[in-house]
């Protein structure tokens, strides 16, 4: 009975050691089959991931690329536009300006320009006032045009000489002088007496009015104002405050009386622009003068004169003088 013992304990040992070993074996089996199964996922990620990578950045370069040729094709344009600015416009220094301007009358040249045989040239005014004979050869002058020069004058653009007081405007040279007469820029002095500024007429007027801002009598167009007239005056700054412009009463005390007129301090292409009154009053007397202002850029005290208001010494009892400025004629 022991012997049957013994032996059944060993047959049971026997199988729990098989047992063990079976369930090693599957365990051993299953760890190599879910690593082999992480490292496919893995792969596959990371292949992916790279093929992903190399789509974005095979996209980046062919944008890269493409901007380059976008880039390139447009310094291509630019220096085209370049060539053909540079081939319709050059530009060109004249070290002296004066050889465009008559030789006898020292004015810009315009067309026609007439030359004699031995080149010399002239304008056509002058040709007229030297009755056709060259002053440098004695030769006919008149009758032959210098269509090279023509030609160069309407071919330079000029900017106006007034540009440092506001002028934008650039002229053939032919026409340089004719814009010149009739630029509004044309620079305007300070009435002021011992005052040197000089600007555009809207630039004086500020001038006048934060440098000599109690030196000057303020009034507005279309209305009556008196201005003082007192022992050894001169002239009156007077400023309108509407346009802003500048006027002067000039005063002068003379054997035959006082004379008085108005200048109106503005660029000389201005042609009678302000009609005004100047009234001189005696209790029930009064002597008026009606006119036109004179307009220049650069005033400097001066008589009266051509047209103005004159006073009897013994007159001017009230000792003003009434006036009146409009815009426009009368």
């Amino acid at each position: 009975m022991m012997l049957i013992a013994k032996g059944q304990d060993q047959d049971q040992v026997q199988a729990k050691v098989i047992v063990t070993v079976v369930v090693l074996c599957l365990g051993i089996v299953m760890l190599f089959f879910l690593l082999n199964y992480s490292n496919v996922v893995v792969s596959d990620e990371i292949m992916s991931y790279d093929g992903n990578n190399y789509l974005e950045v095979e996209e980046e370069d062919q944008e890269y690329e493409d901007e380059q040729e976008e880039e390139m094709e447009e310094q291509i344009g630019d220096e085209d536009d370049d060539q053909e600015e540079c081939s319709s416009s050059l530009p060109v220094i004249l070290t002296n300006p004066d050889v465009l301007d008559c030789p006898i009358c020292f004015v810009a040249l315009t067309a026609p320009v007439f030359q004699c045989n031995n080149g010399h040239i002239a304008c056509s005014n002058c040709c007229c006032k030297i009755r056709n004979v060259c002053p440098s050869c004695s030769l006919s002058i008149g009758s032959n045009r210098c269509r090279a020069i023509e030609n160069v004058l309407e071919s330079i653009e000029i900017s106006c000489k007034n540009i440092k007081y506001g002028c934008k405007k650039t002229t053939s040279y032919n026409k340089k002088h004719e814009h010149e007469l009739m630029c509004i820029h044309e620079p305007c002095s300070c009435p002021h007496l011992g005052c040197d500024f000089v600007a555009s007429s809207k630039q004086l007027y500020m001038h006048s009015y934060r440098a000599h801002t109690y030196s000057a009598i303020s009034f507005s167009y279309d209305s009556t104002f008196s201005v003082p007239v007192t022992n050894g005056m001169e002239y009156a700054v007077l400023r309108e405050s509407t346009d802003k412009t500048l006027f002067v009463l000039n005063y002068a005390v003379q054997s035959i009386g006082n004379v008085a007129s108005i200048t109106c301090i503005s660029p000389s292409s201005v042609k009678k622009g302000f009609s005004y009154e100047l009234v001189a009053q005696k209790r029930d007397s009064k002597i008026k003068l009606e006119s036109f202002t004179e307009c220049m850029p650069r005033w400097s005290k001066y008589v009266p004169h051509g047209e103005f208001l004159l006073v009897p010494s013994d007159f001017l009892e009230s000792q003003f003088l009434l006036v009146r400025i409009q815009k426009g004629a009368q």
